[in-house]
C-alpha cells in the first residue's frame, strides 16, 4: 500500500442547529491547510474551520480517520458525524 497524507481545509457555515460544513479545499501542506482555515474563518460567509489530516491509499479507498491540526472560529467539536 503507497500512503500519502493528504492536507484539508473545512470551513463551517452559520445554520438553523449549529455550524454547516462547507466545500473542503485540499491543501499541498499542514502549513497551508491552517493558514487557509485561518482565512476562511475570517470571512462573513464561514463562522469557523477547521485544518486537518488524513493518511492512507485512497486508490484502494483505505484511510484513517481525519486528525484535526487547528480549530479555528465557531467549528464543531465532535467531528464524527461528517
Amino acid at each position: 500500500m503507497a500512503s500519502t497524507t493528504y492536507y484539508v481545509a473545512l470551513p463551517f457555515a452559520p445554520g438553523p442547529d449549529g455550524p454547516v460544513p462547507g466545500e473542503p479545499i485540499e491543501c499541498q501542506s499542514a502549513l497551508s491547510a491552517k493558514a487557509t482555515a485561518r482565512a476562511l474563518s475570517h470571512t462573513s460567509k464561514y463562522v469557523g474551520a477547521i485544518a486537518f489530516q488524513r493518511t492512507g491509499d485512497f486508490n484502494e479507498g483505505e484511510y484513517g480517520g481525519a486528525e484535526i491540526i487547528e480549530r479555528y472560529g465557531n467549528a464543531p467539536k465532535d467531528l464524527s458525524a461528517l
